[in-house]
């Protein structure tokens, strides 16, 4: 089932997570399998965060109320967003779907069957299931090591016309506070304003492509 983010939590995601690789294709695929609430919790503290710099900046002086004239200014802006002890964890309630190597873990540790491909296909059962559960845990700000916990309920997985039961048990995604405790987040551009025109001033700002580690790469 696919799930409907919001417009910028999409383009966040993306800025953040989709252009990546290694780590940060795994932290897609954990979010592609979270709610929609849950997912944009985890995501909440970097959408504001992001919202709150691209507004801040735009004007640091007034231009000359003449009816024609030139004023031009030519700088780097820099701006941050702080971020407090509430923005590094979340607690919500949602829909969560197991991809295959997570079901394969937790049919494992249930101990359903010795035999691999019984397990893998009770692991397949498990993953076309999608449960309404509890999840907790660090935001994309939290600390790295943290876990996201998930409060399993149980279910029935079936395989072949054998049906077995996976009791309740929290499922723990590991070490998910991907910006492991950022203070701050910080946004510095180049930035033009132009003006006047009774009073009024024209502003232009640019970022080109920068790589940011496992984040991918950002710009705008």
């Amino acid at each position: 089932m696919k799930r409907a983010y919001s417009f910028f939590t999409m383009i966040i995601l993306g800025v953040f997570i989709f252009t990546g690789v290694g780590k940060s294709q795994d932290l897609q695929e954990t979010l592609t399998n979270l709610s929609n609430d849950a997912a944009q919790a985890y995501v909440s503290p970097v959408i504001s965060a992001f919202g709150a710099n691209l507004n801040s900046g735009w004007v640091h002086k007034s231009p000359s109320s003449k009816v024609f004239g030139i004023d031009i200014e030519v700088g780097i802006v820099a701006m941050a967003t702080m971020f407090g002890d509430k923005n590094s964890s979340f607690n919500t309630n949602g829909k969560f779907k197991f991809n295959q190597a997570q079901a394969l873990e937790m049919v494992t540790k249930a101990n359903l069957s010795s035999d691999a491909s019984i397990n893998e296909q009770f692991a397949y059962s498990l993953s076309q299931q999608e449960f309404t559960v509890n999840i907790s845990g660090p935001t994309i700000v939290g600390k790295k090591d943290d876990p996201i916990i998930v409060d399993f309920k149980g279910a029935d997985v079936k395989a072949g016309s054998t049906t077995k039961h996976i009791g309740a048990q929290p499922y723990i995604i590991p070490k998910m506070g991907f910006l492991d405790g950022m203070k701050a987040f910080p946004l510095a551009a180049p930035q033009f304003s132009i003006g006047t025109v009774y009073g009024t001033m024209a502003t232009f700002r640019f970022l080109p492509s920068v790589k940011l580690g496992d984040l991918g790469k950002f710009s705008y």
